[in-house]
């Protein structure tokens, strides 16, 4: 399943035009862009790099949540479940 994921992410990046680098990291794996996390794979769903003044919007939408890493917010990343991103547009 993930690596349908995997191939979904690089097409789009591909049609994007975007230069990134793959590299495993705690078990999954990273999309690098411009030497900074992009997504990766995190508890059965994804981690995202976000634009901060856009998480309110993104928190609005099924299967999204805020990330927290020893009880503080990752300011930056939010939490896709699955279900956030069935189709190639949602993702």
């Amino acid at each position: 399943m993930q690596h349908l994921l995997f191939e979904r992410i690089r097409n789009i990046l591909i049609v994007n035009e975007v230069t990134w680098v793959e590299k495993r990291i705690m078990g999954g794996i990273t999309f690098m862009v411009d030497d900074k996390m992009c997504f990766g794979t995190f508890k059965g769903g994804l981690l995202c790099r976000i634009d901060p003044q856009e998480k309110d919007k993104l928190l609005t939408k099924t299967g999204t949540e805020i990330i927290r890493q020893g009880g503080r917010e990752m300011k930056g990343y939010v939490y896709l479940q699955p279900a956030a991103y069935e189709s190639d547009q949602e993702l």
